[in-house]
């Protein structure tokens, strides 16, 4: 069985004699006086004058330990010099521990530096040298493999260390004095310590086969400083441990007279060293209060050496913690995306809110992403204060900015959304929030470098209104009040995006933002026309939809009108403005039921693509899992699909794009309702293709290209093409046009600015225009001049001219462009040089020949008008 031998009673420090080095011989035969050895004395004896580890009555494992006072200190070069001896050959059980300095008497705790002998096997055993840091040890050096790995063995140790802290090691193995240098190191980490020991680890049968003689040490360090008072610690209201530098006295540690302590609590009932000789415990007479900040002086006490001090003191706080109820502590701020830095470390951060009247200890309580949970450190938080939860290679940098504490596993945040939560021991629930980038509200500063900052700190806080990127300089306000505090929340109405009917008897109603859940689950917020009447509304996940259930079934083919009343409040309480929305069962589509109406392939610089569609049928239709194709891309993003239900009506338009903040904040947005954010395919800005797909059905097509936009813009850069007729031909380059620079080069959710209508009287023949006027000024207005054509039999071939009135040719249009059986081409007022058309009257004459070689002419006159400078 393995025993583990105790000390069996504390050192009690003597004042050092005046000799400047320590010997012993052991020739009086005692090891207990002249020097005092202590700790384990029953399992050691003197025999031969040499000190022998002596336990007869061993079982099993033991381990045996002899300590004396021996202080050193680098302020001096130190050496220590010692026979040793072991009448076996070392193994895992059976070696020593020579202590050559340690702070502590418990030698197999403390701090210090020891050389073992032997215990790794016999071809391995060597001296090693090694630093001891509380539980753990690191080797500094080694000697001679195998030297005291024999059956018996022996060596003369002789080990220095200079004021530097460079360790030699030097032996003599037959156990003379012939010294040979094993090793070298440096290490200075423990410069001063008071214990010099020997640590005996055996079995039963080498129970006395352990020996150390001819012990010097020198020169030893004479300790004439007085103590000092490290720290104060509140334990419990009644209980204040303390913290000196070295051991006391234990009869001036033990005076309770001796301390007294601020804010009327004067001397503690008792006062006890431990068995550390370093700490005392106060016992108190009356309770510390919660939050108050406390004074403890100590006067006449005495080191082990007998150095009287004057008066110590030391500050604490005394905390009675709480436990934290739900929303307690609250996260105020984060920075889940460090990078680019614009100020602040490029680490993420978290940070904590009090917004109790509770001290609450931090390290009660866990913090996760969704994953599992980790404890906070071990800090207090006080009320109404702040703390900054940071790793701990970026504690220095935080706790520039305010209070901060590390931890070695900070939860790693998503930059584009997460979830945040803290819980307590037992997993309630004390905050819990589902973030995404859109709660910058501010696309630039969602890039990176700035943080997240709550705007009310008493909510809501799952909200996206209630935050905002920050507007610090340094792009964040860590361990601070934030810098959007007070701005006020998100003051803007709500509005529903969309009503889809989930069956014939279920309403999916999704909203443009985050939903009071209360406000979503009463009925008094909807109504439906023709009436159908309403069992409940459940709100989703998120809250930024709810389900409505109906009491009877929506009838196919049947047109709706669903009401939304002012009862409905988004998360910071803003009212929705009463609103009507369509709704009705979805049919499936035909080709051409859905086109492209507007397309930008070439946004400005930092800007974002968008496709604008068109439905042109009687019919309702559900574009969910429509595919965007590029057809023309043989590799990348070929591909992108539209995701959950999406629904348009008869006339509607609707805007697809990644983007849709960007889109918001470039061009005017009439319906931002029919803005919705899919996957695109990749659009080269030269030429590429779009085609859609739903259920297999291709919808429609367009093989776009830059040549479609006029020519004489100065910068194509986020300038969006428009269909000019949603009847005419898709493919037809003449039935596409740059959207006019007066409706601001784009115009998602809004009837094209180059849009018209067909007017009435056109003139018979094969080639018409639509209108006989046209103003190209790019003001959205008769911008172009269209020109149909509907050939009466295939193969026509065609040329066609601009003359002006004096019957000078202006401009080609078509030049032996074989035709299909419609079609439309147009003219942008650019004459054949590149320069603007002047105002006047214009002759359009076309050629066309048949297969058969006849050919026909026809002519038609137009205006080109505009403001004369």
């Amino acid at each position: 069985m393995e025993k583990h031998i105790l000390l069996a009673f504390a050192l009690t420090f003597l004042a050092l004699p005046s000799w400047a080095q320590l010997t012993d011989d052991f020739s009086d035969g005692d090891f207990t006086n002249n020097p005092p050895w202590s700790g384990d004395t029953g399992q050691f004896a003197v025999i031969g004058e040499t000190l022998q580890l002596f336990d007869p009555s061993a079982s099993g494992n033991s381990e045996a330990a002899l300590y004396l006072s021996a202080p050193t200190s680098t302020d001096a070069a130190t050496s220590w010099s010692f026979l040793i001896r072991q009448d076996f050959a070392p193994s895992a059980g059976n070696y020593a521990r020579v202590y050559l300095a340690s702070n502590s008497p418990q030698l197999a705790e403390g701090e210090g530096y020891y050389l073992r002998i032997g215990g790794i096997s016999g071809a391995d055993d060597a001296l090693e040298l090694y630093r001891q840091d509380g539980n753990s040890s690191t080797l500094l050096l080694a000697g001679t493999t195998g030297a005291v790995g024999t059956d018996p063995n022996q060596a003369r140790v002789r080990i220095s260390r200079s004021t530097a802290g460079e360790w030699s090691l030097e032996a003599d193995y037959t156990g003379g004095e012939a010294y040979q240098l094993e090793g070298a190191a440096i290490d200075d980490t423990y410069p001063i310590s008071t214990y010099f020991g020997w640590v005996c680890t055996y079995t039963a049968t080498r129970s006395e086969n352990f020996f150390l003689d001819d012990l010097s040490i020198g020169p030893l360090f004479e300790d004439t400083a007085p103590p000092s008072l490290l720290s104060a610690v509140a334990e419990s209201p009644f209980s204040i441990l303390l913290q000196f530098n070295e051991a006391l006295s234990p009869a001036t540690a033990n005076l309770a007279s001796n301390y007294s302590i601020s804010d009327g609590q004067g001397s503690p009932a008792s006062a006890e060293q431990l068995s550390d000789p370093a700490q005392v415990r106060l016992s108190l007479g009356s309770a510390l209060q919660n939050g108050v900040p406390y004074t403890i002086s100590a006067t006449g006490i005495a080191d082990a050496n007998g150095n009287l001090s004057g008066v110590l003191s030391a500050s604490f706080t005394f905390f009675n913690f709480e436990p934290a109820a739900f929303q307690d502590i609250i996260v105020s701020e984060f920075l889940p995306d460090p990078t680019p830095s614009v100020g602040l470390p490029e680490e993420e951060f978290i940070e904590l809110y009090n917004r109790s009247s509770k001290a609450i200890d931090l390290s009660t309580l866990r913090l996760s992403n969704g994953g599992a949970p980790v404890p906070l450190p071990d800090a207090p938080l006080l009320p109404q204060s702040y703390i900054t939860i940071c790793s701990d290679e970026a504690l220095n940098e935080f706790t520039q900015y305010g209070p901060a504490a590390g931890m070695s596993s900070l939860p790693a945040l998503v930059n584009g959304g997460d979830d945040i939560l803290l819980t307590n021991a037992q997993g309630d629930v004390i905050f819990a929030i589902a973030y995404t980038d859109g709660w910058y509200r501010d696309i630039n500063r969602a890039d990176g470098g700035y943080s997240l900052e709550i705007i009310e700190l008493e909510g809501p806080y799952d909200c996206p209104g209630n935050w905002r990127a920050s507007d610090a300089t340094a792009g964040g306000t860590p361990g601070q009040p934030n810098s959007v505090m007070g701005s006020g929340a998100d003051d803007a109405p709500p509005f529903a995006l969309q009503a889809i009917p989930e069956s014939t008897m279920e309403i999916r109603i999704r909203f443009n933002e985050v939903m009071d859940a209360s406000s979503l689950a009463s009925l008094e917020g909807y109504a439906i026309s023709p009436s159908i009447p309403l069992l409940s509304a459940l709100p989703q996940p998120g809250n930024t939809e709810v389900l409505l259930v109906l009491g009877e079934d929506l009838l196919p083919g049947q047109a709706y009108t669903l009401a939304l009343g002012q009862s409905l409040k988004d998360c910071t309480g803003n009212a929705l403005a009463p609103a009507e929305l369509p709704l009705g069962i979805p049919s499936p589509p035909v080709p051409g039921d859905v086109v492209i109406n507007e397309i930008l392939f070439n946004p400005a610089s930092g800007g974002s693509d968008f496709v604008e569609l068109y439905n042109r049928s009687d019919k309702i239709i559900d574009l969910t899992g429509l595919l965007l194709q590029n057809t023309l891309k043989e590799s990348g993003d070929t591909e992108g699909a539209v995701g959950g239900n999406l629904l348009i009506f008869p006339g509607n338009h609707l805007v697809l794009t990644e983007a849709p903040e960007d889109i918001l904040s470039r061009y005017a947005v009439p319906a931002p309702a029919l803005l919705f954010e899919a996957d695109l395919p990749g659009l080269d800005d030269d030429e590429g293709n779009l085609t859609l797909v739903l259920g297999g059905i291709t919808l429609d097509a367009l093989d776009y290209t830059a040549d479609w936009h006029y020519p004489l813009l100065d910068d194509e850069d986020g300038v969006s093409l428009e269909r000019i007729s949603t009847e005419a031909p898709s493919q037809s380059g003449g039935n596409w046009h740059s959207a006019a620079s007066t409706a601001g080069f784009a115009t998602p959710t809004a009837p094209n600015s180059q849009q018209f209508e067909q007017e009435a009287g056109a003139e018979p023949g094969i080639i018409s225009l639509p209108r006989k006027r046209f103003s190209p000024d790019e003001d959205g207005f008769e911008d172009v001049l269209l020109i149909d054509y509907t050939a009466d039999q295939p193969g026509y071939t065609l040329n066609a001219w601009v003359f002006d009135a004096s019957g000078r040719e202006v401009a080609r249009l078509a030049n032996n462009e074989i035709l299909g059986s419609t079609g439309t081409f147009k003219w942008d007022g650019v004459a054949a040089d590149g320069s603007r058309a002047r105002l006047g009257v214009y002759i359009l004459f076309a050629e066309l020949f048949t297969p058969e070689g006849d050919t026909r002419r026809e002519k038609i006159a137009f205006v080109l008008a505009g403001q004369l400078d």
